[in-house]
């Protein structure tokens, strides 16, 4: 479950003139946090979407799962029903059959053409509306206005990224060198086979004044990506300016971000918006990214930080070195982003949830 998700149930559990349920696949953090805000949560087993022949038995019980929500909305008298992301997009005929508002929520570029017209088709047949998260998503998914509304995630959580504390300098932080991160779980499409090419072109022209990290979760599925960036360390006899940190807990990520350099997010598909950007300007960090999706709706380019067209290593790390030789372009990007975060507030999000919500009940 997305971070801005449990913060607008965390915002309508707690309001007085709405009833707020949550539907989950099954027990365990999400469901927990929910009921913890109040919420009315329940648990309907529903399939999710595999590839292969694993995919044939959960497809089977389709109709089945639908139908359980079918029940549940009308059982309930539920006025409107917000699909989380993307993946829901099965269950989004249960909800129009029960006359119920349907709100989808869309979090991602849709790359891939046959997909795209597939969402457009099924969203225009099945809901009411659809959130896209930036306008890049928007135009990915060929939505039109009538039923397309771009409403920004939330940005960052301010009692976590919080610029005026006091946060421990991470132990695997290097000393008397710029400390430069990428956040990303390990994966192909977030690309940090870019950041490692970044580094060795930093470590040609400015050898031993930086430091690197990768921050991220090994992910089983994608073992072999990990080996290869691994090996690519190794090729380029980087290893000993290189560190790794998995398994680092949200709340932790702030006192990471605030005492690097500059966060470098080198991803390889388009990217919906870019949370961690945000993360990254909460707390004062310019940001290095290739031009991708709705990055550049995040902050402005030369002005909070900079963006170079997608894949340009080259142009990525003449960025980083400017950024870390010219102090004063530092500080006044970090006072850029600083002012630009500004734009991406709870109270301005929750505000425009709460507005469709009333277009769409009317």
């Amino acid at each position: 479950m997305p971070i801005s998700t449990s913060k607008l149930i965390e915002h309508f559990s707690t309001s007085t003139s709405v009833q707020t349920f949550c539907v989950f696949p099954a027990e365990g953090e999400f469901p927990r946090k929910a009921r913890s805000f109040g919420a009315n949560v329940t648990i309907l087993p529903f399939f999710s979407l595999k590839k292969g022949v694993r995919a044939l038995l959960p497809l089977l019980t389709w109709p089945v799962s639908l139908f359980r929500l079918y029940n549940f909305l009308k059982k309930n008298n539920i006025s409107i029903i917000h699909f989380s992301d993307f993946i829901d997009f099965p269950y989004y005929p249960a909800a129009f059959f029960a006359r119920v508002r349907t709100i989808a929520h869309l979090r991602m570029c849709i790359e891939n053409s046959f997909q795209r017209r597939f969402f457009t088709v099924w969203t225009n047949a099945f809901c009411t509306r659809v959130i896209c998260i930036s306008e890049a998503v928007k135009k990915y998914a060929s939505l039109d206005n009538a039923i397309c509304r771009v409403i920004y995630n939330p940005g960052p959580d301010p009692a976590l990224f919080n610029r005026s504390r006091a946060y421990l300098k991470p132990l695997q932080y290097e000393k008397d060198k710029y400390n430069i991160i990428t956040i990303a779980n390990f994966r192909k499409v977030k690309g940090q086979e870019h950041f490692i090419k970044i580094a060795s072109l930093l470590e040609t022209r400015i050898p031993g004044k930086c430091h690197f990290i990768m921050i991220g979760d090994r992910l089983k599925a994608h073992q072999y990506y990990f080996d290869t960036l691994f090996e690519q360390i190794s090729n380029l006899n980087l290893s000993n300016c290189f560190s790794t940190i998995e398994n680092l807990p949200h709340e932790k990520i702030a006192g990471y971000i605030a005492h690097c350099a500059v966060l470098v997010h080198v991803p390889n598909y388009q990217e919906g918006l870019g949370g961690v950007i945000l993360e990254a300007m909460m707390m004062g960090v310019p940001v290095v990214s290739f031009d991708s999706g709705g990055i550049s709706e995040c902050y402005t380019n030369n002005h909070s930080g900079y963006i170079v067209k997608q894949y340009d290593t080259e142009a990525a790390a003449n960025a980083v070195l400017k950024l870390i030789q010219n102090p004063q372009i530092h500080q006044q990007m970090s006072r850029n982003a600083l002012n630009e975060i500004k734009n991406f507030s709870y109270e301005k999000h929750f505000n425009e949830i709460e507005s469709l919500y009333k277009e769409v009940i009317q």
